[in-house]
């Protein structure tokens, strides 16, 4: 699926972005939808559908070859299917196909990366104490 993240256009694997986060299922995945992962460039949003209904996003800003992971929202009526994890999933593999480094200014990004110390490399190492890492 081709996108343009504001760094050009370039496929993202997954064609959308889709599939498990953190070892679990990810929420949602029935046969009326699984939940997808797109990015909203104009809007600066990675955004998250689920049977084509948007289902939360996660803000983000680029600049100096660093993505800044801002906020992390699910819908209220999305949150106990665990979707977040997918949504943080899809910017960090947008991180690493584009060589970037995340600074995850949303806790539920920083509590994805505790939980899941294999993304830690994503986050410059001097800049690791400034978000508890």
């Amino acid at each position: 699926m081709p996108v343009d993240g504001g760094w050009g256009t370039f496929d993202v694997p997954g064609e959308p972005i889709t599939g498990h986060a953190a070892g679990r299922p990810a929420g949602g995945s029935t046969e009326a939808g699984r939940p997808e992962v797109r990015i909203d460039a104009p809007a600066g949003r990675f955004n998250l559908s689920l049977a084509g209904q948007l289902a939360g996003y996660l803000r983000y800003s680029l600049s100096d070859g660093s993505l800044r992971l801002l906020q992390t929202t699910v819908s209220r009526q999305h949150r106990i299917e665990n979707l977040a994890p997918v949504l943080i999933t899809g910017a960090r593999e947008t991180a690493r196909l584009k060589q970037v480094s995340v600074l995850p200014v949303s806790a539920a990004v920083r509590d994805f990366i505790l939980l899941n110390p294999r993304y830690l490399d994503l986050v410059p190492a001097d800049r690791r104490d400034k978000f508890g890492l």
